[in-house]
């Protein structure tokens, strides 16, 4: 990666002259390279038009909760994590979108900094990775406290799923009173379960124990 500038020439697109270079400037053909070009403004325009579908049902969506019974909750509970959302998958398409760039020459200064930004922290991200996997202990460390098995996690996990979902009824929730027990119930079973199957750090075999 450099900041020198390449002649680039007979691209679709792509005005000929003096362009910023990427490291990939000297790898396709101009028919490869156009191909490229054309792909990568197919996709952003697909990107742009459904960001703009998904901003208006969004709207859409917020007109129809104004003055509903249940609006705060259904705001606060669908409606913000779906705008959240959204805004996620702004972010990704427009990082995509220059990651994709990347295989051809860029098209403004703007645009190289932008992918030589996007490739450092690439390069800082696979470093940390590294540095915290060295940081590591090598062997395990025998924690204070109870284990747990794959089958008391799952049982752990489908009884806070179970629970979250009992924690957003309320009076005008239609929802009958055996089922709200029922519910009740299962995430009880489930958590007595975890605990009889609980495992203390001091009732743990030799096996165990790191060596």
């Amino acid at each position: 990666m450099n900041p020198e500038s390449v002649n680039v020439s007979g691209v679709s697109g792509v005005a000929d002259g003096m362009l910023s270079a990427t490291i990939t400037d000297a790898w396709f053909d101009a028919e490869r390279t156009a191909h490229i070009v054309e792909i990568a403004r197919r996709i952003e325009r697909q990107q742009h038009k459904a960001c703009r579908r998904l901003a208006d049902t969004c709207a859409e969506l917020d007109v129809a909760l104004r003055g509903h019974p249940l609006e705060r909750r259904l705001r606060a509970r669908l409606l913000s994590p779906l705008e959240r959302d959204c805004q996620e998958l702004a972010a990704v398409a427009a990082r995509v979108n220059l990651r994709l760039g990347l295989f051809a020459p860029a098209q403004s200064q703007e645009r190289f900094e932008q992918g030589i930004d996007l490739q450092l922290a690439d390069v800082r991200a696979e470093q940390d990775a590294v540095a915290a996997t060295s940081a590591a202990p090598h062997g395990p460390i025998m924690p204070h406290g109870y284990w747990i098995g794959e089958d008391s996690f799952n049982r752990l996990e489908r009884a806070r799923s179970a629970a979250l979902l009992l924690s957003c009824l309320d009076e005008r929730t239609v929802v009958s009173f055996a089922a709200v027990a029922a519910g009740v119930a299962y995430v009880h079973d489930d958590l007595a379960a975890v605990v009889d199957n609980a495992r203390h750090s001091s009732e743990l075999g030799d096996d165990d124990e790191p060596s």
